[in-house]
């Protein structure tokens, strides 16, 4: 984590050099671009009180002015957020209150950018559109859970929750790090939230698979203020080869902790838990999932190359592949699927066009997903179609296959409409019905600004891009 140095002028010190307990100093936060930025953008300024305890409160304010003064250099450094730092090296902040003047939130809003409030326990992301949304000026406190009492207070509670234990079964439920309390005044929009995984609040592992196997058994308890409970399903983020945290989208706050549940259900294998927990689709960098965007066929192979891992089915040997590979003009190796593209090819469920070009941009229609499923599903043999404009169609056959097999229906009218485009929301509903993954029903907001819990795909969006249990 970056190092934001300590403002040299103080309002009082003691004589070791540290601030007086009830008196102020300021401190500086680092203005960045996020995460591997290179650029020091700005620096803000907190106000912190150390407490009779020792510990410290923060509180600092991010103006519109201070905002509008880095935007020019967060677009020249091609980024979309602007990040504050808050420093914590000696793990002496018991509160942080963060306010977001309205003015600051529609200045970041207007120009498309987002903004991150980075601290040790907790990193907020709020996206342009809920930005945009702020309709007055907002607070956030954060308080870390730092007493062994309070924490194992909120471990009792979680063990006896009914959401807890149907997903721990028998298994021991065991908190990971420090829980930490959020309060705002900002309600019913959608902001990320990460918490991150130290090092020190993970077991040591003997083997890859089995910090694996540890780290897809996670999940998020909250406590909400208003009584109600809830387990998510969280992301797992990764710095290179460490897990770095849990990311997950709230529209509501209170008490977050990360939970162990070692499940012991007899008749879930931990190779199926480790299937079935993983995302097979992503959204975009500002957050949202564009749900009515037309699936590409690149994005398709990449579906399906995710898929391929989490069922064993990676077609790559190298005695064979080199035979297979096809040499497409369109797809350079640093294009963001080629490796996809290449699995996808290899393993026959996806061709090329005249076996030279790909088209990875080119939107994927009804006839050839329909193409896809079968090719991947293996599904063959004769079958009979009912819709009245697939006759005489080149996926005729194919469509009537996954017709049969129940993978893809018609429309209201009848039809089939095999040369209409497909969109990712379609998509996703079709490979959860395809994987047999059933829609997510314990979520009751999304992780993506632009799929509202009211979207008639919210549930399979959030299936397919958490990791499902």
């Amino acid at each position: 984590m970056p190092t934001p140095g300590k403002d040299s002028s103080r309002n009082s010190s003691t004589d070791d050099g540290g601030a007086s307990v009830g008196q102020n100093e300021n401190v500086t936060v680092r203005v960045d671009g996020g995460k591997n930025s290179s650029t020091l953008l700005s620096n803000v300024v907190i106000q912190r009180t150390t407490l009779p305890d020792g510990s410290k409160k923060d509180r600092v304010s991010y103006e519109a002015a201070q905002a509008r003064e880095v935007l020019s250099s967060v677009k020249a450094e091609g980024r979309s957020s602007v990040r504050l730092v808050m420093p914590d090296p000696k793990d002496e902040v018991a509160e942080l209150e963060f306010v977001l003047p309205k003015d600051t939130a529609k200045t970041l809003a207007d120009a498309g950018v987002g903004l991150e409030v980075y601290t040790n326990h907790a990193r907020l992301i709020l996206s342009p559109s809920t930005l945009a949304s702020m309709d007055g000026n907002r607070q956030f406190t954060l308080s870390p859970v730092k007493g062994e009492a309070a924490i194992q207070a909120i471990a009792e509670r979680a063990q006896q929750n009914g959401l807890v234990q149907a997903a721990a079964g028998q298994g021991e439920v065991r908190v990971i790090g420090r829980p930490v309390m959020i309060e705002t005044n900002l309600q019913g929009q959608p902001v990320e939230l990460v918490l991150p995984l130290s090092q020190q609040s993970l077991p040591s592992f003997v083997s890859a698979e089995e910090r694996q196997a540890f780290l897809t058994k996670l999940a998020v308890y909250v406590e909400h203020s208003d009584g109600t409970r809830e387990l998510l399903q969280p992301m797992l983020l990764w710095d290179g080869n460490q897990p770095a945290g849990l990311s997950f989208s709230v529209n509501k706050f209170s008490t977050f902790t990360v939970l162990h549940l070692d499940k012991q259900t007899a008749s879930i294998g931990r190779e199926q838990v480790n299937e079935r927990s993983q995302p097979y689709m992503h959204g975009y960098p500002n957050g949202t999932f564009q749900p009515a965007r037309t699936m590409t066929r690149a994005e398709l192979a990449a579906i399906l190359s995710r898929l391929a891992a989490e069922r064993s089915e990676q077609p790559l040997v190298e005695s064979s592949v080199s035979q297979k590979r096809a040499n497409y003009t369109d797809v350079a190796g640093q294009n963001w699927a080629a490796e996809a593209i290449d699995t996808v090819t290899t393993a026959g469920w996806m061709k090329g066009y005249s076996g030279s070009t790909f088209a990875p941009g080119h939107p994927i229609t009804r006839a050839e997903m329909a193409t896809v499923l079968a090719r991947w599903n293996n599904l063959s043999g004769a079958a009979s179609a009912t819709f009245p404009d697939t006759s005489g169609h080149w996926a005729e056959g194919d469509i009537a296959r996954v017709q049969q097999a129940g993978y893809m229906h018609g429309m209201p009218d009848g039809s089939f409409q095999p040369d209409q485009t497909l969109s990712r929301a379609e998509a996703v509903t079709l490979f959860n019905r395809v994987g047999k993954r059933e829609p997510v029903s314990f979520a009751d907001s999304s992780r993506w600004s632009d799929v509202p819990a009211g979207h008639w795909a919210f549930q399979d969006i959030a299936a397919a891009t958490t990791r499902v249990h």
